[in-house]
């Protein structure tokens, strides 16, 4: 008789299972925006509108706009903006009051920290939006504009990674089951506020929270809801 001899990182399935467990027992379903950066963003063009191509860099702050974040890639320089978009059970508390102090002056803000599972990759500058369901609206033509309705929109700093030490497949090796990063709260006048999403099908965008971006959403279709 043949014994076939199979390794497996049960300890981590184990650890990952209760984690995704927590969240989705106790979590709150938001919606999770990754945005390109210089990690995830090849063969993405610059942004045309305010992309500088002698220093790839954003140059909305000097046009003479109401924001200093370009509405079109959200101040991150690539065409879009935005990679991929999640519905997500989130473990977060309260919001705190937080001040800094940046060139133009001591600013409040308000903070959360967040705790995402293991499957959703984060970076920093991504976005949280906590949301209080949809608004659909006909566009004509078949086509409908699904906007959240935001409660609060963050921004996200340094990620933290938590792992579970196993040894499967290497010595050593860790494997991720979550991760944790705290959130900045965005100026009322950030297009990030504005986003809506242009589809045939809305019954698709009903939070639930499901592993992966929202069901077959092309990213081109992430555009500002005005739009």
């Amino acid at each position: 008789m043949t014994v076939l001899n199979q390794q497996t990182n049960t300890g981590t399935n184990l650890f990952r299972q209760w984690v995704t467990e927590a969240h989705e027992l106790e979590g709150e379903l938001c919606l999770v925006l990754s945005m390109y950066n210089p990690q995830n963003s090849e063969g993405i063009d610059r942004c045309p509108t305010c992309s500088n191509p002698n220093y790839l860099q954003s140059d909305y702050e000097s046009m003479d706009t109401d924001s200093e974040i370009c509405p079109d890639c959200f101040g991150t320089t690539y065409k879009g903006g935005i990679r991929k978009a999640y519905i997500a059970p989130l473990l977060l508390n309260e919001p705190r009051l937080q001040n800094q102090v940046d060139p133009n002056g001591d600013i409040a803000s308000y903070v959360v920290d967040f705790q995402f599972p293991y499957w959703l990759e984060i970076f920093e500058f991504d976005y949280v939006l906590r949301l209080n369901g949809w608004d659909i609206q006909d566009s004509g033509n078949g086509l409908y504009t699904v906007t959240p309705k935001t409660i609060e929109a963050y921004q996200l700093q340094i990620p933290k990674i938590y792992t579970v030490k196993d040894g499967f497949g290497y010595m050593g090796g860790s494997q991720k089951i979550a991760s944790k990063a705290t959130g900045v709260s965005v100026n009322t006048n950030n297009p990030i506020l504005n986003i809506g999403i242009s589809t045939k099908y809305p019954n698709q965008f009903v939070p639930t929270p499901i592993q992966g971006a929202l069901s077959s959403i092309s990213i081109a279709h992430l555009n500002n809801a005005n739009n």
